[in-house]
């Protein structure tokens, strides 16, 4: 309860016109009402507040702001300095491919003069550049613009981009330039997480063909980068996407196998959580230590220990504690896309699995079962998708049943090929063998499942 009343307190800063100071007073008056009297309703208030006045405080942007440069100042812009804040992904366009990355500013060349700058802007190079990497300090020269608003099935690209705090995307073309200052920058953790992540992509593209690796890399790392636009498209529409990112369901999926693997090994319940926490993060740093991964890591983690510690019936609690957690250290959460969506599924399985187990007690034991878990993760998500994305995909109900353990096992196959493949080649293609069969057969289902009529809606 405290974390849906945190939820509308974060909503509230966001879409009502009132000013930080309002709801600061009003959270005040709510700590001096709590000490004279004691009573829940003043707890639910006072977090409300906290919630709208922190969102609020979050989204202030320091008045050397990049976001605030004025239409001049972007048109007298000439180059950024700043670190490489992400890893470097690659991307098609309309004439080949673009490098993009994002770049922690610390100052921006106006005209003839620096000035200090702060946030976020995406870097867009369309020629060639020196190797780049995370923590590296970059000279940039190129032209700054805004996003395109352009709507892939109602999803908004720039809205996107805003909640993560990039406003402005910076575009290098042949009259550009990229120049590296300094190396050594950033989080060590995250950096050697992410080259331990592109050397799992480079085990992936030396056993597979193009597209069999970037599938890979997706369903195991959560890049899609290299996944294929027309398979996208089809997973897509047959609402199986969640299996090609890091998501708090997936995670969940995972977290549940390898307890379940540690269970039959006779350990106690208590080593059987400790080794599944232990493993979901060392997962979370092969994946890159994103937000969004270690988000769902600890969603997962704080799930898994009502079960660990045999509480069973607190799971919906403890998926609230997750988000009270996840919500104070960023409000800014609530609004992401792959927030919403994990939540949303996790709860409903919590939620609504038993009665819609119900549903298909004529059914044999595992196939009941995994047709209520199909079934209560769509009704979950269905709303967000809908919201997000304009369409719904009942069919998802039935792809999900056979798609999702095949997900799983590329996932393990993958992880064991990234880990022995580079030593082992005689086990790698072995392991290379089984993930194309998988593979192949996720891509035939899925275009089965896509062709069936009135599986998906598109609504403009």
């Amino acid at each position: 309860m405290l974390a849906l009343v945190l939820m509308a307190g974060i909503m509230a800063g966001k879409y009502l016109p009132l000013p930080l100071w309002s709801w600061l007073i009003a959270a005040l008056s709510g700590i001096v009402l709590f000490f004279l009297r004691r009573h829940s309703a003043v707890v639910y208030a006072l977090v409300f507040c906290l919630g709208a006045a922190w969102l609020q405080q979050r989204y202030l942007l320091p008045p050397d702001s990049i976001a605030f440069l004025s239409a001049k100042d972007r048109r007298d812009f000439k180059a950024a300095e700043g670190m490489v804040a992400s890893d470097i992904g690659r991307q098609s366009w309309l004439q080949g491919e673009k490098t993009v990355f994002e770049l922690k500013v610390n100052q921006v060349l106006i005209g003839d003069s620096w000035r200090p700058s702060s946030g976020k802007t995406q870097v867009n190079l369309y020629g060639g550049h020196p190797p780049l990497h995370y923590g590296q300090v970059l000279r940039v020269r190129g032209k700054l613009h805004a996003v395109f608003d352009g709507f892939a099935k109602g999803f908004s690209y720039r809205r996107y981009l805003q909640e993560q705090g990039i406003y402005w995307l910076l575009s290098v073309g042949k009259e550009g330039g990229c120049e590296v200052i300094r190396d050594g920058k950033g989080n060590i953790l995250v950096y050697w997480s992410m080259q331990l992540r592109r050397g799992m992509i480079e085990v992936f593209g030396h056993y597979l063909a193009p597209r069999e690796a970037g599938f890979t890399a997706a369903l195991v790392l959560g890049d899609r980068s290299g996944m294929p636009k027309d398979l996208k498209e089809i997973f897509v529409n047959t609402g199986t996407a969640h299996v090609l990112a890091i998501s708090g369901m997936n995670m969940a999926i995972v977290a549940a196998l390898f307890f379940f693997a540690l269970r039959a090994l006779g350990l106690p319940r208590r080593w059987q959580f400790a080794g599944t926490v232990i493993f979901l993060f060392a997962y979370a740093f092969l994946t890159g230590w994103s937000a969004s991964v270690v988000r769902a890591c600890f969603m997962s983690s704080v799930v898994l220990a009502a079960f660990a510690f045999e509480h069973e019936s607190d799971a919906l609690n403890s998926l609230g504690l997750a988000a009270l957690v996840l919500l104070a250290l960023d409000p800014k959460d609530l609004f992401d896309v792959g927030f919403q969506l994990s939540f949303a599924a996790v709860a409903a399985i919590l939620a609504l699995h038993a009665h819609c187990r119900k549903l298909f007690a004529f059914l044999p034991s595992f196939l009941g079962a995994s047709m209520a878990v199909s079934l209560a993760a769509w009704a979950g998500t269905a709303p967000f998708i809908f919201y997000h994305f304009h369409m719904l995909t009942p069919v998802s109900i039935l792809a999900n049943i056979p798609i999702v353990p095949l997900a799983d096992m590329v996932m393990l196959l993958g992880l064991w090929l990234a880990a022995v493949g580079g030593w082992c080649p005689y086990i790698g293609i072995a392991l290379a063998g089984c993930l194309k069969a998988i593979l192949s057969a996720m891509v035939i289902l899925a275009g089965w499942f896509n062709q069936i009529p009135l599986g998906h809606f598109i609504f403009s």
